[in-house]
């Protein structure tokens, strides 16, 4: 596979990953659940991870660093993997731009 064909599948796989998380309503009871059981923790770090599970930017950057170890332990040898990683988050950002965009 080539290594653009590469950026562009783990792009979109991190950003529908991500808007699954993030938005869609199949998963909305755990995740209303999960998220007012972090705002009863009064704590910074509680109060960070809130801040990453409903933030499309936060969450996008550790998602895309899970595609890119899956890939690169089990499918793939991913060249330069922190700047792979660093091209999949920001790819997956621009579909988060141009399909949600409002």
């Amino acid at each position: 596979m080539s290594y653009l064909l590469l950026l562009i599948v783990l792009s979109a796989v991190t950003y529908r990953v991500g808007r699954f998380a993030i938005l869609d309503t199949l998963i909305d009871e755990p995740r209303n659940w999960v998220l007012s059981w972090l705002e009863m923790r009064p704590t910074r770090f509680w109060s960070k991870v809130h801040d990453l599970l409903g933030c499309p930017f936060c969450i996008t950057i550790w998602i895309a660093a899970g595609a890119v170890a899956i890939t690169d332990i089990w499918f793939a040898s991913v060249p330069m993997p922190v700047w792979t990683w660093l091209a999949v988050a920001t790819g997956a950002l621009v579909f988060w731009a141009v399909i949600d965009s409002e």
